[in-house]
This record gives C-alpha cells, structure tokens and sequence, in this order.
C-alpha cells in the first residue's frame, strides 16, 4: 500500500499559444485550473516566451507546486507535416523546452513530460478518436464537466487530463481515475 501524498501541488500544462493549466494535490476533490493567452494577437514567439516565464513566476509564487507535468511536444516532423509552419514549431517546441528549464531553475525537481497518448490514455479510456484532435478534445471537455471540473475550454481541460495522469503516476492511489475505477467495481473507499 502506497503512503498518501505529502507533498506541494502539482502543476501540469497544455503548452501553446493558449497555455492550459492545472494544479492541486493528488486526492484533491477540486483542483484549479484555467487558461492563459501568452502574449497579444500577432505576438512573437520570444514575446510569448516572455509572457510564459512571467505567468510562470506568478504561478509557482501563489501555488509553490512540488512538481511539474508538462505535455511533451509532438515530433518536429509531423508538426510540419500537420500544417504547422516554423513559427508555430519554434513556439510548440520553445515554451516546452522553457517550462521544464524554468521549472528546474525555481528549484522544482520533480518534473516530467508527457506523451499525449499516455494522459488521453489515462483519462478518456482511449488515446485515439474517429473525430481525431477535435474529437478527443471534447471527450476530454466533457470527461472534466463528469468529474464537476467546470473547464473553461479544451485547453484547461487538457490540463486537468495531464495533471490527472501526474498523480496517477506519482501519487497512483490518488488520481481521479482510480477512483472511477473503484467506484465502477463497487469497492467502496
């Protein structure tokens, strides 16, 4: 049996123009959650960086999170192939790269990039959709209304699947999903 977390928060982000957040102890009924624009329409990539690094500043100030999930970036390639264009990858990949650098200089040690399969796994059942992108980004929308998380979009929501995925791996007998899980076999806790 695993001892119950003791520690800070954890903070996890959707990473993008539109930065996703979430952060709560593992086992908390509520964790906060939100969404943030980096930067003002037409902002450059550094301008976003700058913008990330100062919500980030704020954000470990207020929430003092013990460790830092972040959703990894997907392949360079496939971003161009997507129909990414250079900017959009040097931003994907920049703030990615500036949120873990970022983390560790604030002194956070815990920190862990995750695969977007792995938390869509974890959370929605599944990590593919017939819809694709759109679709999984709904499941996961209305996977947080499910569990009275009131996201205000898919990004938050994002957000709340990975940090739900951190304390599964760090805190396992505290996620969100186990509980559904126990739940659904009857066992009661």
């Amino acid at each position: 049996m695993m001892a119950e977390w003791t520690k800070g928060p954890i903070l996890s982000l959707d990473i993008g123009s539109a930065l996703g957040w979430c952060s709560g102890k593992p086992g908390c009924v509520k964790p906060l959650f939100g969404t943030v624009r980096l930067g003002s329409e037409g902002a450059t990539p550094e301008d976003k960086g700058v913008a990330f690094c100062r919500w980030f500043d704020d954000i470990v100030a207020v929430e003092q999170p013990y460790a830092v999930c972040v959703e990894s970036s997907m392949d360079p390639a496939v971003m161009l192939r997507v129909g990414n264009g250079s900017k959009g990858l040097r931003l994907a990949l920049g703030l990615n790269y500036l949120a873990c650098t970022y983390a560790q200089m604030k002194d956070i040690t815990l920190i862990r990039q995750v695969n977007v399969d792995d938390h869509r796994r974890h959370f929605l059942g599944r990590a593919r959709f017939k819809g694709g992108s759109d679709e999984a980004k709904r499941s996961c929308v209305a996977r947080c209304h499910q569990l009275g998380w009131k996201v205000p979009d898919n990004n938050a929501a994002d957000a709340c699947a990975i940090w739900d995925y951190a304390c599964a791996v760090w805190a396992p007998r505290t996620s969100a999903q186990q509980a559904i899980d126990r739940m659904a076999a009857g066992v009661r806790f």
